[in-house]
């Protein structure tokens, strides 16, 4: 289906390996040469993704070749084409489906996408730009979308006339469609326009530039920008642009910029004058009925609706509400860079000046950072991840909040819900938010007893701020669970006040699971073993994962306390993924046999195809994220670890890092 099989989507490949998105060779400034697509985003843009070809990071490009390769073999395309067929009736309609399907698929063909994406390109939403709407009215916030690229010089004549045919099909398609063509500037512009429709699709091509666009002002103003100096509202210019990236590493793949703010605030404006519009509509309705100013005042006279009805505009207002709510963050900034066999993610998101003020901001930042939190997580697990979580109190109380105060009739379901709690006799505030921190870390190990439904034992571990309480609250309502549930000592977990869970669902995973307190966290562990491991770890008995050899060379170590971190070893990743969608057609046989459960078996099977297409991402090595908070800011990274590119050998040959799982898979001695 793709020409150039060598090449695996271009900048896509590096969207996805890398999160790659394209900043400069030094904070807050774009090299104008590697990097002349920048000058082109106006300033009001509110997203903004750039990626750029970096040469370091070409093998990372070659491993994705192979998975494309595996998945146009698979031709899900086909049994995509088979399952719509199914659904058509008569042998006309599917005659014609086929006709167009068959033409689609040729069409696309004819594009060369690696040549057309891998070099350099832009993809921004904003404001719509003034013009091209048809005379309609737009919102503020209506996006506009927006793709500029610097295609291969060789072929970009080529993947242009593949795209005017594409755009031609589409208006001999529909008699609503037109696609006219013309100059604009000496570049090249074609325009699909929908009959009465605010947007279109706009094609400009100026020697390798192509720029798509659903606005024709927008387009053209790109269009303007690229052959100009930079603009003082160009994007790259503004202050608050250039301080976002001012914290992060120059990058090397990619940029990205997400101004939410702008974003959010522009809705909301949006959404305020639709709900005001019908305000007015309402009342012109109310004023226009039989009798006019006399019956309106007849009708304000009359008992008002009850509190708890509910119209559309309520709704409206609830919704704008929410989003004031969680109006807090002010931008997210991107970069993204290769050293080695390593990409690196860096990412920055500030707060808004005003948003300490918020309860949202409260209820992420209550439960402060985990300091020390390498202490539970021995040296022999495979993966880790810990998160500060979120202040489930305060969540609890916010949610009451905004019932009585915004829901309409908030206040008589708050007299429901408390006289719920008295029948259930279970009180949240008090019996779970009372002891429940939400602090978290879980732990995955080498399985202690392979099992055909286990590949590796966990212990999860939330914070509680009483250990006790925690204990009797659990305990209390396992024991009403059913009189399967049986809750017994743990005799093999060595501490005290720990205790086996027992039912028979659990024993097709090796036993019951296991759960007790220690040092005020609340541990639940699927063996005895795992738990074991990971409290000798806390005792200082067994070293924790810093003197792992592995984690030391691919994980990110923080000394301090982190709002998360992570480690994770995905060398048999793929195999688990490949045994996963695998599985789909064994699903499959076992749906009923009706013709109208037909559809729902084909796409099993399509989803099992895609086993041996995970099976080709055979080349992560590991993925660690850190990230902390300084009162105004999260600062992150992610580090993704690869394997080599190898060129496939004519014969294959097994190799250790897509060797089968065996049941020593920690990270360490690698």
């Amino acid at each position: 289906m793709f020409r150039n099989k060598s090449a695996i989507l271009g900048a896509f490949v590096m969207l996805l390996s890398s999160g790659s998105l394209a900043l400069a060779s030094g904070p807050s400034q774009l090299d104008s040469q590697k990097f002349s697509l920048a000058k082109t985003v106006p300033g009001n843009t509110w997203l903004y993704t750039h990626w750029t070809y970096n040469p370091e990071a070409e093998f990372v490009s070659q491993h994705w070749a192979g998975v494309l390769e595996a998945l146009r073999q698979v031709r899900l395309d086909q049994d995509l084409k088979q399952l719509i067929l199914s659904e058509l009736s008569s042998p006309e309609e599917q005659a014609n489906f086929t006709k167009h399907w068959d033409r689609a698929w040729e069409l696309i063909d004819q594009v060369k996408w690696c040549d057309l994406m891998s070099r350099e390109g832009i993809y921004f939403q904003g404001p719509t730009a003034p013009g091209s709407t048809n005379g309609m009215p737009m919102p503020g916030f209506f996006p506009q979308h927006t793709m500029v690229l610097l295609a291969k010089s060789e072929t970009v004549q080529e993947n242009v006339q593949a795209l005017v045919a594409i755009l031609q099909e589409l208006d001999s398609l529909c008699e609503s469609v037109t696609l006219t063509n013309g100059e604009i500037n000496q570049a090249k512009l074609w325009s699909l326009e929908l009959s009465g429709a605010p947007l279109g699709l706009y094609l400009i091509n100026q020697g390798d530039l192509i720029i798509f666009s659903s606005n024709s002002a927008g387009a053209q103003d790109v269009l303007a920008r690229f052959n100009e100096s930079p603009r003082d509202d160009a994007l790259i210019n503004l202050p608050k642009f250039q301080q976002a990236f001012a914290a992060l590493p120059p990058a090397e793949d990619g940029v990205m910029y997400f101004d939410l703010a702008n974003f959010l605030g522009l809705l909301k404006s949006g959404l305020s004058e639709i709900r005001e519009s019908q305000l007015q509509a309402a009342q012109q309705s109310r004023n226009s009925t039989p009798g006019g100013a006399a019956d309106s005042t007849i009708a304000q006279s009359q008992p008002s609706a009850p509190a708890t009805e509910f119209s559309e505009l309520d709704g409206l207002k609830i919704f704008i509400r929410l989003i004031d709510e969680f109006d807090f963050i002010d931008y997210l900034a991107m970069t993204s860079r290769t050293e080695g066999l390593q990409q690196y993610v860096d990412t920055v998101a500030r707060l808004k000046p005003d948003a300490v003020s918020k309860p949202i901001v409260k209820i992420v930042t209550n439960n402060g950072q985990i300091a020390d939190y390498l202490r539970y997580i021995p040296k022999e697990a495979s993966s880790f991840w810990a998160w500060s979580g979120v202040d489930m109190s305060a969540i609890n109380d916010w949610v009451l909040g905004f019932i009585k105060e915004e829901i309409p009739g908030g206040p008589d379901l708050l007299n429901q819900y408390a006289n719920w709690q008295q029948e259930v006799n279970f009180h949240p505030a008090a019996d779970l938010f009372g002891w429940l921190n939400g602090q978290m870390i879980a732990v995955t190990l080498p399985p202690a007893v392979m099992t055909p439904f286990t590949t590796a034992d966990f212990v999860f571990m939330i914070k509680v701020k009483d250990g006790e309480q925690a204990l009797t609250q659990i305990n209390g309502w396992l024991a009403k669970a059913g009189p399967q549930m049986q809750i017994l000592p743990a005799g093999d977990v060595q501490a005290e006040k720990f205790y086996t869970l027992s039912h028979p669902m659990l024993m097709m995973l090796g036993g019951g699971l296991k759960y007790g307190v220690q040092d005020n966290w609340l541990i639940i562990g699927s063996t005895a073993a795992a738990l074991n491991k990971c409290l000798a770890t806390a005792a200082g008995k067994n070293p924790n994962i810093s003197e792992n050899e592995r984690f030391q060379k691919e994980g990110l170590k923080l000394d301090g306390p982190i709002s998360s971190a992570s480690f994770a070893d995905m060398r048999n990743w793929h195999q688990e993924m490949a045994m996963s969608f695998g599985m789909m057609p064994m699903f499959s046989a076992m749906i009923p046999p009706q013709p109208e459960m037909q559809s729902t078996r084909t796409i099993f099977n399509m989803i099992g195809k895609l086993g041996p297409v995970f099976a080709k991402m055979d080349f992560f090595r590991s993925m660690s994220t850190a990230t902390t908070f300084d009162g105004q800011q999260w600062v992150s990274q992610q580090v993704t670890t690869y394997r080599e590119y190898t060129p496939p050998a004519t014969t294959p040959t097994a190799s250790p890092e897509s060797a089968p799982a065996t049941s020593d898979q920690s990270l360490d001695g690698l």
